[in-house]
């Protein structure tokens, strides 16, 4: 079986059309899967092999020829939570699987290529489907999907007939609120305001496509998008973003001109690589990292501010920027990545391929920008001595002005730290968040910035310290 798992996973990558270097580089696709210790259990049960990890168990591989299968919920009294990567990969034997309530993953590639499977009931217990967990199932046509799962990975139901009659019906896809497919549309584009965010490669290679509204109902783009959207050419992003997912917008070729809402404090590796056409950019002022790749071969871009809220500048992120003539770094901690290619704009020829930028590093006395500009021999211009901003309570995200808007981010923060994810906001704005002082973000800020803003809509005037 163990032979089976090598050949089926090397079939996979073969058919995608991509390989593992491209996966982990370009599209950046996270595995799912759990890994075996020596104290973990590899066994079988019937025509399966799994993993017992003590408190669970992981589905990891099956009898090739397989026509029935029925997952049990338990084995020895463990309860079988998940199916790894590439388990049922092309069994195309597989006619009839029963998956139990007690599974909550579905991983990658788990059934692809499963070409007589022509139903499957995903049962209420899941919550995650992993990357192209049913692709190339072309006769597959019945698909029950539960209310509850909210993370559907990139190409999952790619090459299914279910899809296709789906595209049939409409050219948007939409599972659970989450647009999971659009490459049947072309031209000027509006997604409906019932999707909340925009599935991994939903519209991956829709070079039809030149143009997209994306209504406030969205809080997230995913993983690839829009990579290899070759004719869209402008894009309206909502404050209601939150996170960009790696390779968004990946060679997007023809597009000028994008700006990144203040909502927005996450954007993954690679979102505008080979953006060639690109020649401006908005940054959000609360996007904590400029990420591996993130304008690599951007040859039409020719300045670019990056904000303070900035506090790292990754490997590459600028690498091969032809036209790039100026970068502003307004954060003077901000951490650059130490290598000669992490800002480039020329080689220095003569066989010599060397990175080098020959533009205007700006930033501010004794920053990093500083110290990076004169370690590479490139241009600095002082912007002078910084000094920190006051402290607005209320203003979350530096507008100005404390509204409905401010209060909104609060809870998203509190919702992100209350379920142990890391916190969405720079240190400014953390600051500015915790209006009544106590170390914490929670629902009371929230209530004190919503009960402040009312007061300002009806004429009132003062403080918001006199309302913690």
């Amino acid at each position: 079986m163990k032979i089976k798992r090598m050949i089926a996973g090397l079939m996979a990558v073969c058919v995608i059309g991509i390989n593992c270097q491209s996966l982990s580089n370009i599209f950046n696709v996270t595995r799912i899967t759990a890994f075996a210790s020596s104290e973990n259990t590899e066994d079988t049960y019937e025509l399966l092999t799994y993993i017992n990890y003590g408190d669970y168990i992981e589905i990891i591989d099956c009898d090739f020829y397989v026509e029935t299968v029925e997952i049990p919920a338990e084995i020895d009294g463990v309860p079988v939570t998940s199916i790894r990567y590439n388990t049922f990969c092309n069994c195309s034997d597989l006619k009839s699987i029963v998956i139990p309530d007690s599974v909550t993953i579905i991983g990658e590639r788990a059934f692809f290529g499963c070409t007589s499977l022509t139903s499957i009931k995903i049962p209420d217990s899941v919550t995650t489907i992993g990357y192209g967990a049913f692709y190339d199932c072309t006769n597959l046509t019945s698909i029950e999907i539960p209310d509850n799962i909210k993370n559907i990975e990139g190409q999952v139901f790619y090459g299914t007939s279910w899809l296709e009659e789906k595209r049939k019906e409409s050219p948007f896809v939409i599972v659970n609120e989450i647009l999971i497919d659009g490459y049947t549309c072309s031209g000027d584009i509006i997604i409906p305001d019932s999707v909340t965010s925009i599935g991994d490669g939903a519209f991956q290679g829709c070079n039809g496509l030149t143009s997209i509204v994306i209504p406030d109902s969205i809080i997230s783009i995913g993983n690839n998008a829009f990579w290899d959207c070759k004719s869209l050419t402008s894009i309206v992003i909502p404050d209601s973003i939150i996170s960009i997912g790696n390779g968004a917008f990946g060679g997007c070729s023809d597009l000028k001109s994008i700006k990144i809402s203040d909502s927005v404090t996450t954007i993954g590796k690679n979102t505008f690589y080979y953006c060639t056409g690109l020649t401006s950019i908005e940054i959000s002022k609360r996007l904590d990292t400029i990420s591996e790749n993130m304008f690599n071969h951007c040859y039409s871009l020719t300045t670019v501010e990056i904000p303070e809220s900035v506090t790292s500048i990754e490997w590459m992120a600028f690498y091969e920027c032809e036209n790039l003539t100026s970068i502003t770094i307004l954060n003077p901690e901000c951490k650059i990545y130490d290598r000669n290619n992490t800002i480039t704009n020329i080689n220095t020829g003569n066989g010599n391929t060397t990175p080098y930028f020959n533009g205007t590093i700006y930033g501010y006395d004794n920053s990093t920008a500083q110290a990076y500009a004169e370690k590479y021999g490139c241009k600095f211009v002082s912007l002078g001595q910084f000094t920190e901003k006051e402290v607005l309570l209320g203003d979350v995200n530096g507008d100005n002005f404390v509204n409905a808007v401010d209060a909104t981010m609060v809870l998203v923060e509190y919702a992100e730290l209350s379920t142990g994810n890391s916190s969405t906001l720079t240190e400014s704005a953390g600051k500015s968040a915790d209006v009544n002082k106590d170390g914490m973000i929670n629902a009371v800020d929230a209530t004190v910035i919503l009960q402040y803003y009312a007061h300002l809509s009806t004429g009132g005037t003062g403080s918001i310290e006199n309302f913690t």
